[in-house]
């Protein structure tokens, strides 16, 4: 399973950081933007500055209130509808079959992502460098742009609840 290094506290961040790849310590990835608002975006690129995915915060007008939406390639990859439940289970919709969740202590930052109940990646403070930081594994046949794209959106959600 390939590891990611990632920062916390995504709202401290002026306007970006990197990705990297944790047994290489090599910049994988780069999310740009602040902290959201309605509209406002976050993206994920390539180190060349492709737009890969980008996170923006809207309205989900079958559900009361704020969602976070996951694009890639222009088309919708995923919904996440605010949650008080947040702190051990959270249900991510996708337009394609099958249905992703993350379970555990979200919070802590000691999660579970999961599509049909098959682990598809794994996020965590252990193993890495400090407590600022956060790793994501992700699982074989995963998109490791999307995995990431969802613990981002995570964290921006937990940081969001806190602030």
């Amino acid at each position: 399973m390939p590891r990611y290094v990632l920062i916390r506290e995504l709202w401290s961040l002026s306007d970006a950081f990197t990705v990297r790849e944790a047994e290489s310590d090599r910049e994988c990835f780069r999310v740009r933007g602040k902290a959201l608002g309605v509209g406002d975006k976050l993206s994920l690129e390539d180190p060349g500055g492709n737009e890969l995915a980008f996170i923006r915060q809207g309205l989900h007008l079958g559900v009361q209130g704020l969602c976070y939406e996951i694009s890639q390639g222009g088309q919708l990859a995923a919904r996440v509808n605010l949650s008080s439940r947040l702190r051990q289970h959270l249900l991510i919709e996708t337009p394609d079959p099958g249905s992703f969740a993350a379970d555990g202590d979200i919070v802590g930052m000691d999660y579970q992502i999961s599509r049909d109940g098959r682990q598809a990646g794994n996020v965590s403070t252990r193993g890495t460098p400090d407590d600022r930081f956060y790793s994501v594994d992700v699982a074989a046949g995963q998109d490791p742009v999307f995995i990431l794209a969802l613990a981002v959106t995570i964290e921006t959600i937990h940081q969001e609840q806190d602030g």
